[in-house]
């Protein structure tokens, strides 16, 4: 089904419960229209538009997973509104399945696709006491390709690279095509090992680029979150790793039915300071051997 049939079986299912219920809480990990959430020229606001239409057919809090942009919630103002990042879960997936990883200026830096992601990234790179670089688009604004500006070159601007391992995260890979073309230009710049970080993995144009970049050894792993459906190819790529947001989001839920407050879910700081001392004691422990 589209995204709009599956939108529209929400409401209908809201609807046929309506007057049955103490209240409804929606969990839809991955926002409905979530990058129509500004208008740039004459075009709808659709993710705004149905925000609202479930406030008005009842809806009293909607949970979902790295929100694009989650100013959107300033279209219901009245109602709760959570948009919760994998940040604590994608750390510990990476550390468990890489054991050597030093977290450190000298040893790893974070790099952002885009200025659109900068935030993100800032997030693990504060978290994990790293540095941070990016890459910023030039775009052709007289071609327009699938729907986009043709990209007409990438530009980084950080800290050096050479030797150190690179975290880069996002919150989609559709194509996967800024990936990509950013991986290759670590590579270039004598990066040791790259890791890729989404909440998101579609892959739309298929995985053979990824498969290819894989064994030409631009990047290690992808880590994406369960959050949405990933294609079977993706599953069994060697490189997918998969980052489990099930307990997170059972947290969440027990924690709204119950009137427990979610800031602490909200905010996985105290979780993965605790989570990375452990982490640096072990690596010292196996070091020290």
């Amino acid at each position: 089904m589209s995204p709009d049939e599956h939108f529209q079986n929400l409401v209908r299912t809201i609807s046929a419960i309506g007057g049955k219920v103490s209240r409804v809480n929606v969990i839809m990990p991955l926002l409905y229209s979530a990058r129509q959430d500004r208008r740039t020229s004459r075009e709808s606001l659709d993710c705004a538009v149905a925000l609202q239409h479930l406030n008005e057919i009842g809806v009293e809090n909607i949970m979902s997973i790295d929100v694009h942009d989650d100013r959107v919630q300033n279209a219901v103002p009245f109602m709760g509104f959570d948009s919760l990042m994998p940040t604590y879960q994608t750390i510990k997936t990476l550390c468990n399945c890489y054991s050597d990883l030093i977290f450190d200026e000298q040893h790893m830096v974070m790099v952002s696709p885009d200025f659109g992601g900068m935030n993100r990234n800032f997030a693990y790179a504060n978290e994990l006491g790293l540095d941070i670089g990016l890459f910023y688009k030039r775009r052709d604004l007289n071609t327009v390709k699938e729907g986009r500006n043709a990209i007409l070159m990438h530009k980084y601007i950080g800290p050096s690279l050479k030797g150190k391992d690179i975290l880069m995260v996002d919150d989609i890979i559709a194509s996967g095509e800024t990936m990509l073309d950013s991986v290759s230009l670590i590579k270039e710049m004598g990066a040791r090992r790259i890791f890729i970080g989404a909440s998101f993995g579609f892959f739309t144009n298929g995985i053979k680029r990824f498969n290819e970049a894989y064994k030409m050894g631009l990047f290690d792993a992808v880590f994406i979150t369960n959050a949405s459906y990933r294609k079977e190819e993706v599953i069994q790529a060697p490189w997918y790793k998969e980052v489990s947001i099930i307990k997170y989001i059972s947290l969440y839920i027990y924690s709204v039915n119950t009137g427990i407050s979610v800031s602490r879910i909200m905010d996985p700081h105290v979780k993965i300071v605790e989570f990375i001392k452990k982490y640096k004691e072990r690596l010292g422990n196996c070091l020290s051997q």
